[in-house]
């Protein structure tokens, strides 16, 4: 992190320079203040969370979405969850995500999934099980 005084046609601002990790890529960034007090504020928030994605990632707790599809995901985390699954557990999550989350979500980039559309298909799941369970 570096805080730079610069002089302008408004006055003095301070500009700092911090990093951020993107996508488990390490990025620099800029942004500018009106007070040094500010920056370095702000910069010491930067610093620390920096630190702490790193941490994640060092650790391998820290998930990297990119580009990949809701499948490429699943599939990943049956990889990783297989050992703690009974065979019966592991069929019944297969069948459920294979019938009913797969034919919405499976295509679909995590990145492009948002709050509403995953509203919407509870509450479509949620109406066709009170039907069901009505009759």
């Amino acid at each position: 992190m570096s805080i730079t005084e610069r002089i302008g046609k408004k006055g003095i601002t301070y500009e700092l320079e911090y990093y951020v990790i993107e996508k488990g890529e390490k990025k620099r960034k800029t942004k500018n203040f009106k007070t040094k007090r500010e920056a370095e504020a702000f910069g010491r928030k930067m610093e620390m969370e920096f630190e702490k994605t790193k941490a994640l990632i060092e650790s391998g707790n820290y998930f990297i979405f990119s580009d990949k599809t809701f499948d490429e995901v699943w599939n990943e985390y049956l990889e990783t969850k297989d050992y703690e699954f009974s065979n019966q557990t592991k069929l019944s999550y297969i069948s459920i995500y294979s019938n009913h989350i797969k034919p919405v979500f499976g295509n679909e980039k995590i990145s492009s999934i948002k709050k509403g559309m995953i509203q919407k298909f509870m509450n479509e799941k949620n109406h066709i099980l009170n039907l069901r369970c009505s009759f």
